[in-house]
């Protein structure tokens, strides 16, 4: 009896997850940066796996995104990255009657100062390395693309290295973008635009990593409007008053003494 072979990814076959749904993870920032660190600063491929996952954490790029960049693509000066080969926008009824097109969608996103030193490194690798502008971003050292499965490939195992057991995969960083942004202050409305929504529904999903004692934090810390029987709390500028009150009177009365 022959043994059945698992069921790969190549064309005309099931992918082994296919049905399968896991839950998003966002790694923290310390996770992220202990991966970084087992990317060499030296080497082209440390170099270039550092500014690919740099972009793909800092700017909230999907893969296929990011590795569809140009070098025109990034203003280094600007701090600015232009997607232009972004999701297709869904399309009408009418639309998919008419066998019409769908419309690539493009959007600006900022480049963070770590990220694009990152680029700008790895645009000196480039350079040396007589790598064509007409190609690619991120190529491979002989100067062709770099398919998604290399990076698919690479996190999970530079993860491994630096210790971290949780699943890591390109899509999370996406996700720990969209919790960054949020927790640094930014509104849900820019963060969708920036991560290229059609719905904020679903960015809501992705910020609902956010850990639930940052919730409990800013919840606890909302002002008093209930009457309290066993403690009277005064709000924090008649509080301020009475101090100043007080200390008032401590002066003249000490003003006092010196005067006798």
């Amino acid at each position: 009896m022959t043994k059945k072979k698992a069921p790969t990814s190549r064309k005309g076959k099931a992918a082994p997850n296919k049905g399968k749904r896991y839950p998003a993870e966002a790694p923290e920032p310390e996770q992220i940066n202990a991966i970084l660190r087992k990317c060499s600063r030296r080497a082209p491929t440390g170099v270039r796996n550092r500014a690919m996952i740099l972009v793909l954490w800092r700017c909230g790029l999907r893969l296929s995104e990011m590795l569809k960049l140009a070098p025109a693509d990034i203003d280094l000066k600007r701090g600015v990255v232009h997607v232009k080969h972004g999701k297709s926008k869904p399309r009408t009824k009418a639309e998919v009657k008419a066998k019409a097109p769908k419309k690539v969608q493009r959007r600006q996103v900022g480049l963070p100062e770590d990220a694009a030193e990152a680029v700008e490194r790895w645009m000196e690798v480039r350079k040396a390395r007589n790598i064509s502008g007409r190609s690619r971003l991120f190529t491979t050292l002989a100067g062709s693309e770099v398919n998604g499965n290399y990076l698919r490939i690479a996190l999970p195992r530079l993860a491994r290295r630096a210790g971290i057991e949780a699943r890591i995969h390109p899509h999370c960083l996406r996700h720990a973008y969209a919790r960054d942004a949020v927790r640094a202050g930014l509104d849900v409305r820019i963060v969708s635009a920036a991560l290229g929504h059609a719905d904020i529904s679903i960015t809501n999903r992705y910020v609902n990593h956010l850990d639930p004692r940052e919730t409990i934090e800013a919840t606890r810390s909302l002002p008093v409007l209930a009457e309290m029987k066993d403690k009277k709390k005064l709000d924090p500028v008649a509080e301020r008053i009475a101090q100043l009150e007080a200390a008032l009177a401590e002066l003249k009365a000490m003003t006092a003494v010196t005067t006798d």
